[in-house]
């Protein structure tokens, strides 16, 4: 067994000792048995190679959970466990828009153009100004796939109302 292997079977291991842990304390909360509560969860998770992989999803998706068929008021106190041992994994991308517009009114209409980024991301845009008329956006997301598709939606929706109004807007990634 390689290095990696090792490695790879410690990080298995110790992901694994997190859900029993989850468990534990999810049925000390409840005041049930662990092995019961082991059961329960355990008949509900047939799609998924481990419980760690089940809880990971859960706490992405809390219907996850709801496929387990236990007491609505044990199903809370197990979501709060889980989120509160694993939290989901999250990606941060950055882009660089670099605005010029000659108008009178270009304050307003550079504030119109951000305000329109960020509702193209249904307000998961992050805009900080850099100065000298550049902007820095900032999106979290799931994963780079989705990520990159907001900051798209972002900085197209910007460029557009900037050039609507006889401006230039320049984007680069990061």
């Amino acid at each position: 067994m390689n290095e990696s292997e090792k490695r790879r079977k410690i990080d298995e291991i110790k992901r694994e000792q997190n859900a029993e842990k989850i468990i534990e304390v999810a049925a000390n909360r409840i005041g049930v048995k662990k092995e019961d509560l082991y059961k329960s969860i355990s008949a509900g998770t047939g799609n998924y190679s481990s419980l760690h992989e089940f809880f990971e999803s859960a706490a992405k998706d809390q219907e996850v959970l709801e496929s387990i068929k236990i007491d609505k008021a044990h199903l809370k106190i197990i979501d709060e466990t889980v989120k509160q041992r694993i939290k989901p994994s999250e990606v941060e991308i950055t882009g660089k828009l670099k605005i010029t517009i000659f108008a009178s009114n270009g304050i307003e209409l550079i504030k119109e153009a951000l305000k329109k980024a960020i509702e193209a991301t249904n307000d998961r845009l992050n805009v900080n100004y850099l100065g000298s008329g550049s902007y820095r956006f900032m999106i979290k997301a799931p994963d780079y796939k989705e990520a990159e598709k907001i900051l798209k939606n972002a900085s197209e929706s910007a460029i557009s109302n900037i050039v609507k109004h006889a401006g230039i807007a320049e984007f680069t990634r990061e």
